[in-house]
């Protein structure tokens, strides 16, 4: 599970966590985020993206980030992918270690 919260410290200095909500992970999602530095870097490498993202088919989306125009691009459904361990490194060593990762959100009802 997620918690959060707040943490009280009291006088005598015990803490104690108050959660404000407790959400079971099979109400969370992952979204896989890849940088590249600008259109002209994404449009050598997508080939390469596309194929990796066949290769790991799954529900998690994959958005790509272009630093220099500040522009936001997700990638369609059929590109939907399983952010295994295994994939996420193959991800890694294609674009470069700080540009993957991988955001936590919460699914709506």
């Amino acid at each position: 599970v997620y918690v959060s919260g707040r943490i009280n410290i009291g006088r005598d200095n015990n803490a104690s966590l108050i959660a404000d909500d407790i959400i079971p992970f099979d109400r969370t999602g992952k979204k896989v985020w890849i940088a590249f530095s600008d259109k002209q870097e994404y449009d050598r490498h997508s080939s390469l993206l596309e194929d990796l993202c066949f290769e790991a088919p799954g529900s998690s989306d994959v958005t790509v980030y272009l630093r220099r125009e500040r522009k936001i691009k997700n990638l369609g459904r059929s590109l939907r992918v399983d952010p295994s361990d295994a994939f996420l490194g193959k991800l890694r060593e294609a674009f470069g270690e700080d540009n993957v990762r991988t955001v936590d959100f919460l699914k709506k009802d």
